[in-house]
This record gives C-alpha cells, sequence and structure tokens, in this order.
C-alpha cells in the first residue's frame, strides 16, 4: 500500500472501490490498518481518520499499532463498533507525541496488559468512547506507563482484570478523568476500577466511580475532594452529596457555568444555570424572543506559563471575552463567526474565563462552541472548595496553590487583571516577559522525520545558531567590580517560526538568527595587534576606562563611581596595576594584544527582562532587599560591544619618563616582554637579550628597563578560562591555541555601559506595607547606598576622612546574631544650610595585629573559651585557693567592638546632624570619634528611636580605657584582692575632690589571676572640672590587699567642661607607646600620673586596639614586665591600616 499526504482519512466498512480505495471520501478505505499504513512515514501534521458507522472485527481493526500522532474519530452521528472478539487488544500506543480517539466502543478484548489498549511512553486523548467487556491480568481495559493521558465523557462497563485495575492500570503516568465519565462493574461485583503506582489520577467530582481505587506506592489519587492515597490530611474536606452535571450546585467539574437570561442581566431575570461539559450551547434559548443573554464562566490554569490558543464559532449571536475581568473581544451580532484567539496565560494563577453571549434574534438557529486548542489543559468550573486547586484564604488545602481572579476585590487577588499590565506592576510582573515555546523553522524537515514532542523541536532547531558570546547580553554588571552579574536580567527569545533577522557572516561563512533585542555586525577575521599607552598613575587608568565603559554620563552617581575609584576596580588590569603601584610608582604601562569579532548593540526599545528578575524586584518586602537585588543582578548592563579576546600585562616603574622617545622605548619593551611572555610569532625577547629598541647606543637596553620595571602576570580576555595562567603541565601555554578560540569564546573587550534604572517604567509601583513607592524612584535612591556600603576599597575620597564607630552594647541578648545580617549606618548633616547625606555599610571585621582580616562572629550568649594555665595551689591560714591565670580570646568580648569607616567631613556641621542605625535596635552608649577633628559623638539607641544621636550635658564626660593586671600573690583565700581606681585631674599632683571614683574589682570568686595580654577595655561616664583644661589623669590603689601588677595602654577622654549640651566634644587622649617609662606599675606605689594630650589627625587611629581591632584573635600570654606589644607574645609587627 503506498503512502499519501492526506490529513483527513475515511474508513467506511462496506466500501466498494476495492483496490482503487485511497482514503479520500470519495474512496475510503474499508478497514483501519490500511488508513493507518497510508501516511507518510515523514508527514510533519497530524492527520485524522474518521470511520463511517459499523462493527470492525477482523485482524485489519484490531492489534492495531500506532507508532505516530494521529486521531481517530467517528463520523459524527454514526455509530462505529471495534469487536475484538475475545482475541488480541484494540490499540497499543507507543512512543507517540499526540493520539487522540473520540466517539467509538471497544469490547470484548483481551491482552495481559491492556485488554483494549495499551499506552506506553505517550501522550493520549480518549474522549466519548465506550470501554465495554474487555479483560486483561491487569488493566481491563487500559494499561498505561510513563504516559499523559485524558479520558473525556467516557464509559467503562463490565471490563474485569484477573488481578487488578478493571478499567485501568497505571503506572509512572498522569492520567485526568474528566466530566461525566463513568464506572461501572459486572453485576454489582465491587471491583477495583483503578489500580496505581507512581502516577497521579486526577477525577472531576462528576465522574461516577465508587471508592474501588487501589493505590501503590508514589500514587497520588483525588475524587471529591477526597485523597485517596495521600497520607497527609487536608484542613478542609468535602461534605455532602455531588450532584449532577445538570444541577446548579456542581462545585467542580470539568467545562463551564452556563447563566442564562432573558431582557437583561439582572438576578431577578436569570431563567436557569447549568454546567455544560463540552462549552457547546445548541439552539441557545429557542423560544425566547426578544433580548437574550448567555454567561459562560470558567477556569483555566497551567503547569507552565504559555500561549493558549482558542476557537469560537457560532450563529447568530454577538459576544463579549473577558479574562481576569479584562474585555479581550467583543464581537458584535453575526449570522456565522469562526474566531481565533490567543492568548498568553501565565503559570500559577487560575485565571477566570468569562464569555457574555446576546443575541435578539429569534431562537431558531442560535449556537455557540468553544474550542480549546490544547489537550493538556481544560476548562474548569469551581466553587473554591478544597482539592480545586484554588488557593482559597479561609482553607487550607494541600493541592489548592493557584492564586484566583477576585472581581469583587482586584487589588488583592495577586491576579493581574490589567488592560496595561504596567500600571499593576506587583501583579502583572509575570505577563511583561513572556516564554515561549522552542523555536523551528516553519516547514523544515528533521532528519529523523516527524519526531513530535520536545525532542522533536530541539531536533529542528539544530539549523539555528546563536552569535557567540551574545548570551553576555542577557547579564547584567556589578559596575563596582565590573564583573558579570550572578544571574540574568534580560531574556533573549527567538519566538518566531520564521527567522526573520538572520546574520550572514561572510568572513566565517556562517549565518546566525538574532533575536529582536540585538543589532549584530560581523567583523573580519583578525589579525592580533599589540598596543601600549602610558599612565601617570594606576587612577588614571581607571578613569580613562570608567569614561570609555560609558560611566561618565552616570549623573547622580558620579561621585560614586568615578571620583571615588569605585567603577570597575575589581577588573583584572585595574587590580593589577592598583596592586603593584606604591608611592614611588610614576608610570603605569598597559599592553594588551586583541581581536575583535563582532559588534553588538542592545536594542533599548526592544529589551525584554527575565522573569526571574521581575519576580524578585515585585516580590521585595523592604527597601534593603533591593541591595539583595543589585548583589544578584547588578545595576548596570551592556549597552554595546565590540566582543572577541584580548591579554593585557601590566608593568609599572619608579623611573622618570619625561620624553615622547624615552615613552616610545618603554612602550616598546613593554610589548616585547608581553611577545616573548605568551609566545606570539614574530616576537622574540627575553631578559638576557639585549635589544636595538631605535634609539641611541647609550641608551638603556631591554633587559635594563625590565630589571627597573614591574610585570604583572598575563591577565586573559576571552577564550578558555585561565588560558595563560600558571600550570603544572611541562606543555606551556599556546598562543595560537588561545587565538583560535576567540571566534567560539569571545567576550565584550571594549564596551558601553548603561544603568538598569534607566529601563524601568514610570508607571512601575510597589507597595511595602501600606506605603506605594514607584520601583525607579526607589531603586535610585538603594542604588546610592548601595555604592556607599559596598566600596571595594577603604580608601577614602578626597575631602574624605576616617571615622570609628565604637559600640557598647548592653548586654549579650543586643549582640548582632550569626550570620551576620547587614546593618547601615547613615548620616543627615548639613553645610551653610545645605543638607546632605552619607551612608556606609557596617561591617563587622576582626583585624589581626599583621592586618588579616576575618568575619567577627560575635558570642550569641556572651560565652567564652579564654587560654588559661593552672597555678600552683596557694594554702592560706583560713583555707587553700586555686587559680588560673588566663587570657581570653575575641569570643570572649561581649560589648566594646570598633568599626572603622571613611566619610566627608560631618563634624562641619551646622547643626546636629541625624544619625541612624539601621538594623540595630540596641546599641547602648556608643561613641563615634573623627580621627582628623579629634571630635566624638556620643551615640545612644535602647527604646527602639530612630536618631541615636544623643547630645553630651553640661560637664558630662565619657572615657574609653585600656588596661592590663596581673596578680602575683595572695594572702587570703576569703577577701578578694582590691580594686582599681581612676581619677581624672585638672592639673597638678593632688586629686582633692575626687571627680572619678571608678574601681575595678578583682574578686576572688573569679579563681582566676590577670595576665598582661588579657587586656581590659571599658566605656564608663566620668565627671569634669567645670571649664578648666584637661591636663592629666592618674590611678591609685584602693583597699589593697597583696601586690598586683597593673599598666594602663591607653585612654581616651571625651569631655564637654561647658555649661551646656553640646552635640560633639573634644578628645584627650594618652597611649604608653608614648610614655614608655611607665612600662610597669605596682598598685603598692602611691598615686600614678598620666599626662593628657588633645587628639589630633596625626595619632595614628591604630594606636587605639579594640578586642576586633589590632588584636590577636587566639590571645598570648606574657607578661608585665614585657615591652608593650600588641602582637605579644610574637615579635611585634607594624599593624596595617589605611592612613
Amino acid at each position: 500500500m503506498g503512502s499519501n499526504m492526506l490529513l483527513d482519512i475515511f474508513v467506511k466498512l462496506d466500501a466498494t472501490c476495492g483496490s482503487t480505495c485511497d482514503g479520500t471520501s470519495e474512496k475510503p478505505f474499508t478497514n483501519i490498518k490500511n488508513a493507518l499504513n497510508s501516511i507518510s512515514s515523514t508527514q510533519k501534521k497530524i492527520s485524522t481518520i474518521s470511520i463511517y458507522a459499523g462493527t470492525y472485527t477482523g485482524v485489519q481493526n484490531i492489534g492495531v499499532e500506532i507508532k505516530k500522532g494521529v486521531k481517530i474519530k467517528s463520523i459524527p452521528g454514526q455509530e462505529v463498533t471495534i469487536d475484538c472478539q475475545k482475541v488480541g487488544f484494540a490499540f497499543s500506543v507507543i512512543d507517540v507525541q499526540e493520539f487522540s480517539l473520540s466517539g467509538v466502543t471497544i469490547k470484548d478484548c483481551s491482552a495481559s496488559k491492556g485488554g483494549a489498549m495499551r499506552i506506553i511512553n505517550s501522550k493520549t486523548t480518549i474522549t466519548n468512547t465506550n470501554f465495554k467487556g474487555n479483560i486483561a491480568s491487569v488493566g481491563g481495559a487500559i494499561y498505561s506507563k510513563s504516559s499523559k493521558n485524558v479520558i473525556y465523557e467516557s464509559k467503562f462497563t463490565e471490563n474485569v482484570a484477573l488481578e487488578t485495575g478493571s478499567a485501568i492500570h497505571s503506572i509512572s503516568s498522569d492520567i485526568r478523568i474528566l466530566s461525566t465519565t463513568q464506572f461501572t462493574d459486572v453485576n454489582g461485583a465491587k471491583t477495583i476500577f483503578i489500580s496505581c503506582k507512581n502516577s497521579s489520577i486526577k477525577l472531576d467530582d462528576a465522574v461516577t466511580i465508587d471508592s474501588y481505587i487501589a493505590c501503590d506506592e508514589g500514587c497520588i489519587t483525588k475524587h471529591k475532594s477526597k485523597s485517596y492515597c495521600n497520607t497527609a490530611i487536608d484542613t478542609c474536606s468535602f461534605t455532602g452529596v455531588i450532584p449532577s452535571i445538570v444541577d446548579d450546585t456542581t462545585i467542580y467539574t470539568t467545562g463551564m457555568l452556563y447563566e442564562a437570561y432573558f431582557n437583561d442581566l439582572k438576578p431577578s431575570s436569570l431563567l436557569f444555570k447549568k454546567i455544560i461539559p463540552d462549552n457547546t450551547i445548541e439552539d441557545f434559548l429557542i423560544g425566547h424572543d426578544g433580548k437574550v443573554y448567555g454567561v459562560l464562566t470558567g477556569y483555566l490554569h497551567m503547569d507552565n506559563s504559555m500561549k493558549v490558543k482558542f476557537r469560537f464559532e457560532g450563529k447568530n449571536l454577538g459576544f463579549t471575552l473577558k479574562i481576569n475581568g479584562v474585555k479581550y473581544l467583543d464581537v458584535t451580532q453575526t449570522n456565522n463567526f469562526d474566531f481565533p484567539f490567543e492568548i498568553y496565560l501565565v503559570s500559577g494563577v487560575s485565571h477566570q474565563i468569562q464569555i457574555i453571549l446576546n443575541s435578539d434574534t429569534t431562537g431558531i438557529g442560535r449556537s455557540f462552541k468553544l474550542y480549546q486548542i490544547s489537550h493538556d489543559y481544560r476548562i474548569f468550573y469551581t466553587e473554591q472548595i478544597c482539592g480545586d486547586g484554588v488557593q482559597d484564604d479561609l482553607d487550607y488545602c494541600i493541592e489548592d496553590s493557584y492564586d484566583i481572579f477576585n472581581p469583587s476585590n482586584p487589588s488583592s487577588d495577586r491576579v493581574c487583571g490589567e488592560e496595561n499590565i504596567h500600571m499593576n506592576f506587583q501583579d502583572c510582573f509575570n505577563e511583561i516577559s513572556q516564554n515561549c515555546e522552542i523555536p523551528k523553522k516553519k516547514d523544515h524537515i528533521s532528519p529523523l522525520g516527524n519526531v513530535g514532542g520536545m525532542i522533536g523541536d530541539l531536533v529542528e532547531n539544530q539549523y539555528l545558531w546563536n552569535v557567540p558570546g551574545s548570551e553576555h547580553f542577557t547579564y547584567g554588571m556589578n559596575i563596582l567590580s565590573g564583573q558579570q552579574s550572578k544571574a540574568p536580567v534580560f531574556q533573549f527569545d527567538y519566538c518566531v517560526e520564521v527567522a526573520n533577522n538572520i546574520l550572514e557572516d561572510p568572513y566565517r561563512m556562517m549565518a546566525y538568527e538574532i533575536p529582536p533585542s540585538l543589532n549584530i555586525k560581523s567583523l573580519p577575521i583578525c589579525t592580533y595587534t599589540t598596543h601600549t599607552k602610558m599612565y601617570n598613575s594606576y587612577s588614571e587608568f581607571q578613569k580613562e576606562y570608567q569614561i570609555d565603559g560609558g560611566l561618565e554620563a552616570s549623573g547622580d552617581f558620579k561621585e560614586e563611581l568615578i571620583d571615588f575609584k569605585g567603577g570597575f576596580s575589581l577588573d583584572g588590569s585595574i587590580g593589577a596595576a592598583r596592586d603593584q603601584s606604591q608611592s614611588s610608582t610614576k608610570n603605569v604601562f598597559v599592553t594588551q594584544v586583541n581581536c575583535t569579532t563582532t559588534y553588538i548593540e542592545m536594542d533599548d526599545q526592544r529589551i525584554r527582562f527575565h522573569p526571574m528578575f521581575l519576580k524578585d524586584l515585585a516580590t521585595i518586602k523592604q527597601k534593603s532587599d533591593l541591595l539583595k537585588i543589585f548583589d544578584k543582578y547588578g545595576t548596570y548592563y551592556y549597552s554595546s560591544a565590540y566582543m572577541g579576546g584580548k591579554l593585557v600585562q601590566i608593568s609599572t616603574t619608579s623611573e622618570s619618563i619625561d620624553t615622547d622617545e624615552k615613552k616610545s622605548k618603554w612602550s616598546i619593551a613593554a610589548e616585547l616582554k608581553l611577545g616573548a611572555d605568551v609566545e606570539i610569532p614574530g616576537f622574540e625577547g627575553g631578559g638576557s637579550n639585549r635589544f636595538n629598541l631605535g634609539l641611541s647606543s647609550d641608551e638603556e637596553t631591554y633587559s635594563e628597563i625590565q630589571r627597573k620595571s614591574t610585570y604583572s602576570s598575563i591577565i586573559t580576555y576571552g577564550g578558555p578560562p585561565a588560558a595563560f595562567a600558571p600550570s603544572d603541565s611541562f606543555v606551556p601555554p599556546s598562543f595560537h591555541g588561545w587565538s583560535s578560540s576567540i571566534d567560539l569564546l569571545p567576550v565584550p573587550i571594549g564596551f558601553k555601559v548603561k544603568p538598569i534604572r534607566d529601563l524601568l517604567k514610570d508607571t512601575w509601583a510597589i507597595k511595602l506595607g501600606s506605603t506605594e513607592y514607584k520601583v525607579a524612584q526607589l531603586w535610585k535612591e538603594m542604588e546610592k547606598v548601595y555604592y556607599q556600603i559596598n566600596r571595594v576599597n577603604p580608601i577614602p575620597l578626597p575631602g574624605d576622612y576616617k571615622y570609628s564607630l565604637i559600640f557598647d552594647f548592653q548586654s549579650t541578648d543586643d549582640l548582632p546574631p550569626t550570620p551576620l545580617p547587614k546593618y547601615i549606618l547613615s548620616i543627615d548633616w548639613y553645610s551653610f544650610g545645605e543638607k546632605k547625606s552619607f551612608s556606609t555599610r557596617i561591617r563587622f571585621v576582626h583585624y589581626e595585629p599583621s592586618g588579616a582580616q576575618s568575619e567577627y562572629l560575635f558570642p550569641t550568649k556572651g560565652s567564652s573559651n579564654p587560654l588559661c594555665i593552672d597555678n600552683p595551689q596557694v594554702s592560706f591560714s583560713d583555707g587553700t585557693i586555686s587559680s588560673k591565670t588566663c587570657d581570653s580570646t575575641i569570643d570572649g568580648a561581649t560589648t566594646t567592638f570598633r568599626f572603622d569607616f571613611y566619610g566627608p567631613n560631618f563634624m562641619a556641621s551646622t547643626k546636629p546632624p541625624e544619625i541612624y542605625i539601621d538594623g540595630l535596635d540596641n546599641i547602648g552608649t556608643s561613641t563615634l570619634i573623627s580621627w582628623y577633628t579629634g571630635e566624638a559623638i556620643k551615640l545612644s539607641r535602647t527604646t527602639g528611636e530612630a536618631n541615636v544621636l544623643q547630645g553630651f550635658s553640661a560637664y558630662a564626660t565619657r572615657s574609653l580605657i585600656q588596661f592590663e593586671a596581673a596578680r602575683t600573690s595572695l594572702i587570703s583565700a576569703s577577701s578578694n584582692i582590691g580594686d582599681i581606681g581612676f581619677y581624672i585631674g585638672a592639673s597638678g599632683s593632688s586629686r582633692d575632690g575626687p571627680i572619678l571614683d571608678y574601681r575595678y574589682t578583682i574578686d576572688k570568686g573569679m579563681k582566676k589571676d590577670f595576665n598582661f595580654y588579657n587586656r581590659f577595655t571599658k566605656d564608663f561616664v566620668l565627671d569634669t572640672q567645670k571649664y578648666e583644661p584637661v591636663t592629666k589623669f592618674y590611678t591609685y590603689p584602693y583597699n589593697i590587699i597583696g601586690t598586683t601588677q597593673f599598666r594602663v595602654d591607653y585612654l581616651l577622654y571625651i569631655a564637654n567642661n561647658q555649661d551646656k549640651t553640646n552635640w560633639k566634644s573634644k578628645v584627650y587622649y594618652y597611649h604608653i607607646i608614648e610614655n614608655p617609662e611607665q612600662q610597669e606599675y605596682l598598685l603598692g606605689h602611691v598615686n600614678t600620673f598620666y599626662n593628657l594630650k588633645p587628639l589630633t589627625k596625626d595619632i595614628p587611629s591604630k594606636w587605639f586596639s579594640f578586642t576586633n581591632y589590632n588584636h590577636k584573635s587566639i590571645g598570648g600570654i606574657g607578661a608585665v614586665t614585657d615591652p608593650f606589644n600588641f602582637n605579644a607574645p610574637d615579635r611585634a609587627v607594624d599593624f596595617w591600616e589605611y592612613s
């Protein structure tokens, strides 16, 4: 039998055409197998086999193996029966992506698995089909494995399974049984109708079936809101009796609710309402003359966002289509209409489909039908019960996860119900960028023929090629580092069947399809060129890089991105130049070899945001959530770029280069060095060779230039990752291997960037709490904060100054949790009446004396694990006491903490600044010190007040003191050893009238000795003498018993000795570094005096250590007699810090 390309094939049992039968309506085939065999194996479109009335038997009509997509149906109005006569099965459907069977009866079939039908790894739709008297070991009527099946308005009558599943046996399948499908057993026997294993079986409420469903492992079966197989319990359940399909109280079923009205759409004009399972109305309100209306309401939800196609057919009607309350079609009354419609519907939502019919003609001949062109998803109607999949705020149901349109309160239903989706960003964000199916060229025939499904789409898509490197344009950029974002900001879809934007690359003999968002030009296959440019500093190089990249137009952010040197600061070339630069560096040479392959430009008017970016943006809960979005997606994007590859080497020198001739010579030497390092053909070189660089003979040689220069390693852009990184291999990196890969692995090497904020719609708004914000304005506000709190290098701006914020947490309950969240310090200050703002992120960092940094992890309950050694027991007349010499590590610190930052001189504010700390509810009484002006501010927050600034009252002071102590002898087991007192005096050697009486008690109950390297930092309040200059303080013993060694490391003394409150005060200091003669102090001595001096910008802030700053993380063991050393017992080091 030859094959043909017919799409409509006919079968008629008593056809008389004989050998001339070709399957046309005039010459139909006489059996099903001939009809099926006539379909060409290369035919792409699905054929339909229409069968005339009759009972079809025999080998040509049973045992039919379906191996390609096909639709088999009866001629409308004619009864078709396939009778196996108790021998064999009717259909076997294996590896078929689209098969449908409609309007037939299959009876008296038998097989081991699936008496009537065996379905394996396929997708099927079975409609209006009657399975009667079939028998099998499992699956008397249907056996399904690894398949997806929809069974609609069908009947299973008197089928038998010798083991299980008289109607259906399902393994690893998804089966939906819809509408009025019925299951009837043999003579009332309680048969297991459905048996399943690792499957999902869902039945409409209107399905007639007794509770005879058998579940094996991994099976989910739902009917009448009841879970037959799940062990989880819903918090709501169905009560009552499921009504018939025509009952107006049906609560969940496939189909639509049909409400008929006469004269108008008022409730009083309602004639009746019922469910129509097939969305069809014949003879609409026949016998009613005048104006009549019909309202059809249903819902649709999908697992994946996609375009859904509908078709509307009717006679003598007009209709209006609304989806989620938005009118999409308004068709005036006409004699006949056949109207296709397509709309994009998102997942996760139950979309309300409402069709309003109207007519003012006689009732004769009025009809309407809605076709949904997808067998995967069907319209259903629900009264929002448990188990319908629809989210209901009044109950919780395991499977109800879809939001639903609420016409009475559309603003809070989480469903997009706007004609202009940009007017309701929070509900409509997932409709702004639409997904599309896998593209394929129209009428393209794949080598594998009509494969179908996703595999087929991928095969047929093989002719499409994307321009290499264009995927970089889907990502944003962290503009501070210059690094590509972690997640894509944009989505490039090739959603048209016919490629209408093709780039032909004559240089590489390739053709590419270009997404609508990009304009691309191919460039000739390049010959690699070398170029060197000299800069007077790495800052000059970085600024040119920033300007070339487009940051000169950064507007309000110019200060953060260019003036501060923030933009692109982690780019490999800039980082290398910065790392090699020293105070003596006078010149920086940047040498590069590059090649460009294409030029790509973003079309700003056709950009499509990635759905996940829109989702993250629309679902923020607070302003600071934008900071996480900036971390994930960046704040800028590539607007244009030359794609290709380049190799860069940075060389620096302190040599003075003051002539063009010398500049040229050093540039040539830099190019020779790069060429030699990567073995570029045509370059030779080496440190031992002498080259004539085209200059006079007495000039320096290449080797002399190399000796005076510092060179970076090769920095690679494009090609294989780390192509020229150091390797353990004996094979050196190959320039040829790298350069030949650039066509396939290019990156942006010469680009312009633009801010993402410029792409945000002005109409987009979100609600945070009860306040509505414009997305673009909120983004801009937090972007500035993001740049300020994420400065890559703690190098001050011109005019910036160093500050320290000394926290004094009141209790361990106030300590930050672990892991540490983000805290932000914000200061609003005033310069000659103009309000200025500054923000920075509070970073909890531990600084070792060597300068090494690590995250500071606060103990959540103040627990400590000190380093201790046991002392020998000492016997006294009143008993024996044991003691330890201990040195607590940084984990033992529970209160004071130092945080450094740079900022403008807000100490010069013309009125008290407003200071806010976001995230920390209780900071106790803390201190903010300016190391430039030598002034301090008192901060306090214990009651949740937003502004933490607290002025110094008249004559008030504060002190930060660090001291060390060690008890050397014990003479009593029952008494405290003693107290240490501090006194602040105005001048001289007396302490008349005790202005300070601060005592630190050494308690025997602690059973430990103080040790030299166990430093104690205290923050306490002192009194001061009115109007007197501050010059000295001293320590004195108090009730001393025994001898204790003692030493003061430093004192920071903040005094307001005026008779009015001030928002800032002057800082005085003492430090042992300037007073080595006071290295050791025995408390048995008389009062010891210490000089206090005003703090100035010349005093290094690193002198003033805290438990997290210039302090060893594991402590140290020493003696008070040792010279003062931050790093004891190891050798002293010069503590690293930016000055």
